[in-house]
Order: C-alpha cells, then structure tokens, then sequence
C-alpha cells in the first residue's frame, strides 16, 4: 500500500489486490475498493460509532489496529466506508 497525503489534509491510499485475475483497467466498468475518512482523534471515531449505533445500525464496532482505530462501515451499495483515527502519522 502507498499512503500519498497532499498537505491540504487530502489523503489517498493505494493499495494492489494480488487476488486480481489481470484484467485491465476500465473506467467503464463501475467499482470501487472503499472510501476512508481521517479523524481527528481516537474519540471522535468512539463518538460516531455511538451515533451510528443509536441510529439502528447494527455493525457499528470500533476496531484497535496497530496503526489506526477504525469504524468500517458499508453503505446500501454494499461499499466499505472507513472513518479512521491514524494512531501514527502518515507518512508523506
């Protein structure tokens, strides 16, 4: 994976699935791997996990990795979204 941070704040992750048959790129072809969000701290990933689950939302669970607190979430197409408290600095 490759971490590229713009120093407005934007930060995109690249990541290389080695599970993929090698089919080529095509922008035609609807997909996309998950979207994450940066928080600013560990508390604030606690506090939305809290909101989501008040709001009926089973799968609402903060998970402690060693780089980073993550809520991971899917949306109704089924798309992961990541909100995440990076517990060391990115890299830039």
């Amino acid at each position: 994976m490759v971490h590229v941070v713009h120093p407005c704040g934007l930060s995109m992750g690249l990541v290389e699935h080695p599970d993929n048959p090698g089919a080529p790129f095509d922008e035609r072809r609807a997909g996309l791997d998950h979207v994450s969000f940066a928080a600013a701290t560990r508390q604030d990933v606690e506090s939305l996990a809290r909101r989501v689950a008040s709001l009926g939302y089973g799968d609402a669970a903060v998970v402690d990795r060693a780089h980073a607190v993550l809520l991971v979430l899917r949306d109704p197409d089924n798309i992961q979204v990541e909100v995440c408290f990076w517990k060391t600095p990115v890299a830039e």
